[in-house]
């Protein structure tokens, strides 16, 4: 048997400047506020709701540790509870292309329509997105489901 990724959907999730903890035991610690966003894909679509929040951990080995917590609304009005942790790290730190940006969310559901999301294991491809600035305004994930 052959593991492979079936997508699943793609997210943009918009955020608001950085809270910066500072230093603390382990790292520099900061927290992205998460003010909304919208997710689609072949057979699920809504909103981010506004209130979730990125909390990252800047590694003294260039590593950034992320743990975001938010909720999805779909179009139905089922509302989904994410849990998404991974690693970003930038290319010249570590000798690769492009930046290193994975995740592994788990998602709660209690609706039956979406409950496939509580038993199957997903992984996430992101990539930064920025305004013509060149301010971070959010993130776009794309999911996949672990076949």
């Amino acid at each position: 048997m052959t593991i492979g990724l079936e997508y699943v959907f793609e997210a943009f999730v918009s955020v608001d400047e950085d809270l910066e903890i500072g230093s603390v035991a382990g790292g520099f610690r900061s927290i992205t506020p998460i003010t909304g966003g919208t997710f689609e894909g072949p057979s699920i679509k809504g909103t981010i709701v506004p209130g979730g929040a990125d909390w990252s951990m800047g590694r003294e080995d260039g590593v950034m540790d992320i743990c975001a917590r938010y909720t999805l609304k779909t179009d139905d009005g089922v509302l989904i509870y994410v849990v998404n942790r991974g690693i970003v790290h930038e290319p010249a730190e570590k000798g690769i292309d492009s930046e290193y940006f994975r995740t592994t969310p788990t998602f709660e559901v209690s609706s039956p329509k979406y409950d496939w999301l509580n038993h199957l294991l997903f992984v996430c491809d992101l990539k930064t997105v920025t305004n013509d600035e060149q301010q971070f305004i959010g993130v776009a994930i794309k999911f996949y489901k672990v076949t």
